[in-house]
C-alpha cells in the first residue's frame, strides 16, 4: 500500500486532479458569490421581462378585445342607419306617391274648369252671332215691308229693343 501511496504521490495526474480539485473550491468559495449574484440578477432580469411581456400580452388582449366591441358596435350602427334609410326611403316613395296623385287630381281639375270655360265661351260667342244674324235678318225683314221714314224708326226701335232683349238672354 505504501508503494501505491507513494507512486501516486509521483504521479502527475494525481497531482493535477488534487490542484484542480483544489483550484475549484478556491474558485468557487471566492466567485461563487459573484456567479451566483450575477445568475440571481440574471434571473430578476428575465422574470422583470417575463413580467412585462405578461403585461403586454394583457394590454394587446384588451385592445384586441376593445377593438373588437368597436367593429361589432360599428357593424350595428351601419344596420340601423342602412334601416333608418330604407324607412326614410319608404316613405319618401309613400309622399311622392300622395304628391303625385295629388298633383294629377290637381291638373285634372283644372283640365276640367278650363273646358268648362271654354264651353260656356263657346256658347256665349255662338249666342251672340245668332242674335246679330236674328237682328240682320229681322232687319232686312223690315226694310223690305215696311216704308222708308216711318220704317226705319220703327225699325230702329224694335233692333234695339230686341238686341236688349237678345242679349239679356244670352
Amino acid at each position: 500500500m505504501q508503494e501505491l501511496h507513494s507512486s501516486l504521490l509521483h504521479d502527475a495526474t494525481v497531482w493535477f486532479a488534487i490542484s484542480f480539485v483544489i483550484f475549484v473550491v478556491i474558485a468557487w468559495k471566492a466567485g461563487g458569490a459573484a456567479i451566483a449574484s450575477a445568475l440571481d440578477n440574471y434571473g430578476a432580469k428575465v422574470k422583470q421581462e417575463l413580467d412585462q411581456a405578461a403585461a403586454l400580452h394583457a394590454e394587446a388582449a384588451q385592445l384586441l378585445a376593445d377593438t373588437q366591441a368597436k367593429h361589432n358596435n360599428a357593424f350595428k350602427e351601419s344596420d340601423a342607419i342602412i334601416a333608418r334609410a330604407e324607412e326614410q326611403a319608404r316613405l319618401l316613395q309613400v309622399q311622392a306617391e300622395k304628391d303625385l296623385e295629388s298633383t294629377l287630381k290637381r291638373r285634372e281639375q283644372q283640365a276640367v274648369e278650363r273646358i268648362q270655360l271654354l264651353q260656356e265661351q263657346a256658347a256665349t260667342e255662338i249666342r251672340a252671332q245668332a242674335v246679330d244674324v236674328a237682328l240682320k235678318a229681322a232687319e232686312a225683314l223690315l226694310r223690305t215691308h215696311l216704308g222708308a221714314e216711318h220704317d226705319k224708326k220703327l225699325i230702329e226701335a224694335q233692333t234695339a229693343e230686341m238686341a236688349k232683349s237678345l242679349k239679356n238672354m244670352a
